[in-house]
């Protein structure tokens, strides 16, 4: 995001007022004259599922104007092409913006989309409520603190008191903003970097969580959320007190019942929150292989069926909506990616053959444990089918290290740093995560089996059927892990 003042915004906003409650109007790069723009709202932000609201074609001249409803504040993105741009938006207020030429990342994968900085004009100089501008005015003094304090962060000394201290200064700084949202978007930005900071969790839920309202449209507080709640579940139930949980999951499929054991954690008293956590928490891991799949959606539709919000059953019919989406039959989703030599390569690249699909890290211990057994399958099926490991190394020199040190794998490795979408488009919640595809490019096994539960032999029913110990059972229909 970037503040610009023009001189002209006067004669920019001089325009009458369209019905709809929120307008945006831009002047766009003229290399973007005679495309189409568009904005998307979150309908929700467990799975992010974005909604289209509204359409313009850019002028010759670069403008365009875009008009919506909305009851909340909230995030959008303005879309051009695969060009993104991010901001917030208030009911009963409209907005003007500049869109920047795509740089020179633009062409490299059409498959992604590629962050760009939006200009505000700003009308009134002396509006201290607008919300992009005090976004954009806190953002550049939290990066300012943090390259004076780096130091203290890396010796994790002190920099929790220098946080508490910068929160202060923020909050007295910020006092006579009136606006409420932004207000609540600053607190839960300091949730987040208060548990990235490794913040006692305890003092954490006190704080923002316990007796709080839960703010779905407030993409700050959910992206704490999130992260707060990230594994919830799954690390409780590998707890001695997680047995009854294990025991739900796995074998009694009651969204009810985990709801009534989840009763006896004292952070999930409020029922809202709770029944959020336990549905954000089976999305997740539907995608885990110590939990059986049939189950987790067998809850998640009851979740659906039985809950009293409405929030959370438009969550839960847009992950069931992600979950359809990737089951076997459907297309799997196209990606171009580098390798290790700055090659792209395209899922597409391997039509007309069976592709074994994987998801690691290099900091990624199961990962790297079944990177040997697939090193195995390849020896033995390496002629009928390609095997492609997809890296989610943070750091893409991490990746290039890995690959370099280990020759010995030497199937196809890809780095997802030029699409980093990929990773949404197979909803990857966990490592490592594999997918079968067939010839024509369909999802076979979604998920497939990991090597260490016997993919090996659903390739031996496919291709020696009348191998001892390869009964075949007819066409494969659906995956598993």
């Amino acid at each position: 995001m970037k503040k610009i003042i023009f001189i002209f915004s006067a004669v920019f906003f001089s325009c009458a007022l369209p019905a709809q409650n929120v307008v945006i109007r831009g002047l766009a790069n003229m290399a973007h004259k005679g495309k189409i723009v568009s904005v998307y709202s979150f309908d929700d932000f467990i799975t992010y599922t974005r909604v289209k609201q509204a359409t313009d074609t850019i002028s010759q001249t670069g403008s365009f104007e875009l008009g919506f409803d909305t009851d909340v504040p909230t995030k959008v993105e303005v879309r051009i092409d695969n060009l993104v741009g991010n901001m917030y938006v208030l009911p009963k207020y409209y907005y003007g913006i500049t869109y920047p030429k795509a740089d020179s990342l633009y062409d490299l994968n059409p498959n992604t989309d590629y962050l760009v900085d939006l200009g505000f004009i700003i009308q009134d100089k002396s509006d201290t409520n607008e919300i992009n501008s005090l976004i954009i005015d806190f953002n550049r003094d939290y990066r300012k603190f943090f390259v004076q304090n780096y130091q203290y962060f890396v010796a994790k000394r002190k920099f929790q008191e220098k946080l508490d201290s910068f929160q202060l200064k923020c909050n007295i700084k910020y006092a006579n903003v009136k606006e409420p949202f932004f207000k609540g978007w600053l607190n839960y930005s300091f949730a987040g970097i208060n548990l990235n900071t490794l913040r006692n969790k305890a003092w954490l839920a006190n704080r923002y969580l316990i007796h709080k309202p839960v703010l779905y449209d407030d993409y700050e507080y959910m992206s704490f959320f999130n992260s707060y709640f990230n594994r919830y579940l799954q690390e409780m139930a590998t707890t001695k007190k997680g047995a009854d949980i294990i025991d739900v999951l796995n074998e009694n499929s009651s969204f009810q019942l985990l709801d009534q054991t989840m009763k006896k954690d004292p952070l999930l008293q409020n029922d809202t929150l709770r029944e959020l956590v336990l549905i954000k928490e089976l999305y997740a891991m539907y995608f885990v292989p110590d939990f059986k799949r049939e189950n987790i959606l067998q809850m998640l539709e009851q979740a659906g069926r039985e809950t009293q919000n409405t929030r959370h059953k438009i969550i839960v019919d847009n992950i069931l909506k992600v979950i359809y989406n990737l089951s076997p039959g459907s297309d799997a989703p196209a990606f171009t990616l580098l390798n290790r030599k700055g090659e792209r390569v395209s899922l597409s690249d391997f039509k007309g053959k069976y592709v074994y699909l994987n998801f690691m890290a290099s900091w990624c211990v199961p990962c790297l444990q079944e990177l040997k057994e697939i090193a195995d399958i390849k020896k033995k099926y390496g002629d009928k089918v390609v095997f492609i490991s997809i890296s989610l190394d943070e750091k893409e020199e991490e990746f290039k290290k890995f690959v370099d040190k280990n020759p010995k794998y030497d199937w196809q490795f890809l780095y997802f740093g030029s699409d980093k979408t990929v990773k949404e488009r197979y909803n990857i919640k966990a490592m490592p995560t594999y997918f079968f595809i067939s010839k024509e490019g369909k999802l076979v096994l979604s998920p497939a089996k990991t090597p260490r539960a016997g993919f090996e032999l659903v390739l031996d029913k496919m291709f020696n059927p009348k191998k001892k110990g390869a009964k075949n059972n007819g066409p494969i229909r659906e995956g598993g892990r």
